[in-house]
């Protein structure tokens, strides 16, 4: 098999893949479509809060440490739940 025929059949075998793996995803997202529950009410204020106390923190990191709960640690303290 030639070098062509070896990367053709790999980017076929990925897409053949990768296809059931795309409808169960879209499918799992639709259950999500709209929904907005549990996004804090002061999420800019805590993102604004975070980046004054760690200036080099990047905004997404700091949304996804929000979402993620990980505000344990050297840059904030989670508040109480």
């Amino acid at each position: 098999m030639s070098r062509c025929q070896d990367k053709l059949t790999e980017a076929y075998r990925l897409f053949e893949r990768g296809h059931p793996i795309k409808k169960i995803v879209e499918e799992e997202l639709k259950k999500f479509a709209g929904d907005s529950a549990g996004v804090p009410d002061n999420l800019e204020e805590t993102i604004a809060e975070m980046l004054a106390k760690e200036p080099t923190l990047r905004w997404i990191k700091a949304v996804e440490m929000v979402a993620t709960k990980k505000l344990q640690g050297p840059i904030m303290n989670a508040p109480p739940d």
